[in-house]
């Protein structure tokens, strides 16, 4: 996907209510482990090196300061964007997308002009938040080995 936005598209900013802001000490850093434990703890590792690397974004409800998303760039390799993780209850009200828009103004200010998404399954939220495009597909195959 483009790190800015199209002029004739521009990305998708609701989620009234929320704030970002990047994980930027050992305390946030906790927060968001404990958080990524309670919601997605199959993503703790990722979260936990974006937390370390200075990449992950956070969204927060304005009214109680709780934890609503996360979101993280460069976990493995540089300009690849991922996770991104909505609480349950506040996914389809924007967060994501408002968290794709600040990881991505992270990777432009970078010089990045596009930006690679990694294991994803939500194509249609990437699309719609931020213009991105198919470029590869994989398939896992197994097979049973044994006696």
């Amino acid at each position: 996907c483009p790190t800015v936005p199209p002029r004739r598209s521009p990305r998708r900013g609701g989620a009234p209510g929320i704030e970002l802001s990047h994980v930027a000490d050992e305390r946030g850093a906790a927060e968001l482990g404990r958080w990524v434990t309670a919601h997605y703890p199959h993503w703790a590792a990722e979260f936990d090196r974006a937390a370390t690397a200075g990449t992950v974004v956070v969204a927060r409800a304005d009214d109680d300061g709780s934890l609503v998303g996360a979101a993280a760039h460069s976990v493995s390799r540089g300009g690849v964007v991922g996770p991104v993780a909505v609480s349950p209850d506040r996914q389809g009200g924007g967060v994501g997308a408002r968290l794709m828009a600040e990881v991505l103004a992270d990777l432009a200010t970078a010089g990045l002009r596009t930006a690679e998404i990694a294991w994803t399954s939500t194509v249609r939220f990437y699309a719609r938040a931020c213009d991105a495009r198919v470029g590869r597909t994989s398939v896992v195959l197994r097979r049973e080995l044994g006696g």
